[in-house]
């Protein structure tokens, strides 16, 4: 896997793995995908309410940065794409756990790993994964139609992560493939010209256009933060998603839409009323900091550094298990449509960063 970019397929333990792979019926497929693209259409309703309602302060959001969102959103600034995860058995009913709106990762290993998989063991299978080309698509549809045609795009990684390096360099490969002119830096590479009003790489080189694997709730406490919504022209993802990439989002969807099929209820933690309960940090990353409470116990719970920001409490909807394994469908947005899947299996009910990628077939 190496020779296509996957260099972290094995970590402490291997994360990659061919000792077994999932199996799903088109019937199964069109589930998720038509899921998927209904909870598409009603985050992007949640936006415009949070908006509506001022509901920042919910979400932990100051006023300054809620004032560029309403911008961002009244822009229409593009999306590149996240990643809902959901819990499904392939026969009951499909429950959305939260959407990797901001910063999603697994893209890599979803889009060209387990299609090599795929063509080396099963060639005359399906997989439903159309990941790359619709990146394309996107990326294309971004050339024409925003960014400036002498621009080059950067794509910009956190030191010291091996998946957000080659993650930013598989979607800067993408990029070249959709025509645009790239360039890979480090995010604490970036510097800022004063006179000149813009942002800047280590070549001194003016930055117009930016892909950030780096999270926006970190990006507003950089010291030139204040200098993000002027003199760069798009960002991807854009602020406006700091609104879905927010679990505050789960409460909020269920007071848009109470009962609904594909939601579990959510509340913030001051309003909490469940008994049997996730309770996760507002903002956080890689199953960080979640406590799993049944009848007044803690049953599972996983450590970290988040939770400053608040909680919200999610209505218990375990994964379902496989051979003492439990995996989360990772169900893939590329622009504002369903694209593909990728599962992470752990085996404890929590998904957390040490969890292994399983490919799948459709047949």
């Amino acid at each position: 896997m190496s020779n296509v970019g996957f260099t972290f397929h094995t970590l402490d333990e291997p994360y990659w793995t061919e000792d077994a792979y999932y199996e799903f019926s088109p019937r199964q497929i069109a589930v998720i995908e038509h899921a998927t693209d209904e909870l598409v259409g009603m985050c992007f309703a949640a936006v415009d309410y949070v908006i509506e309602k001022n509901l920042f302060h919910k979400l932990k959001i100051s006023p300054e940065i809620a004032a560029q969102i309403k911008l961002s959103w009244e822009r229409d600034d593009p999306t590149l794409y996240g990643r809902f995860d959901l819990g499904w058995d392939g026969t009951g009913q499909l429950k959305m756990y939260e959407y990797n709106a901001d910063t999603p990762t697994t893209l890599l290993e979803a889009s060209i790993a387990q299609y090599y998989w795929k063509q080396a063991y099963f060639k005359h299978y399906d997989q439903f994964n159309s990941i790359h080309e619709a990146l394309v698509e996107q990326l294309q549809w971004f050339k024409e139609n925003k960014l400036p045609v002498s621009g080059t795009m950067h794509f910009a990684y956190t030191e010291g992560s091996e998946e957000d390096m080659r993650t930013a360099q598989y979607l800067s490969d993408v990029a070249k493939e959709a025509g645009i002119e790239t360039a890979i830096i480090d995010m604490s590479a970036i510097g800022h010209n004063a006179e000149r009003e813009c942002f800047t790489d280590l070549q001194d080189n003016e930055i117009v256009s930016m892909f950030k694997l780096y999270p926006w709730e970190w990006m507003v406490e950089e010291e030139f933060a204040e200098f993000a919504f002027t003199d760069m022209k798009y960002w991807l993802e854009p602020v406006w998603k700091m609104v879905l990439s927010n679990k505050g989002l789960l409460p909020i969807l269920w007071e848009l839409y109470p009962n609904h099929p594909l939601l579990l209820e959510s509340y913030f933690e001051e309003d909490n009323t469940l008994t049997n309960f996730v309770k996760k940090p507002i903002l956080s990353r890689e199953g960080g900091n979640i406590t799993m409470v049944e009848g007044g116990k803690t049953v599972a719970s996983t450590d970290g550094t988040y939770g400053d920001s608040g909680y919200i409490t999610q209505a218990i909807h375990k994964l379902p298990c496989f051979d003492g394994k439990y995996p989360m469908i990772g169900s893939w947005v590329i622009g504002e449509n369903s694209f593909g899947i990728g599962i992470r299996e752990d085996v404890t009910l929590i998904t957390t960063n040490a969890s292994r990628f399983v490919p799948h077939v459709i047949r």
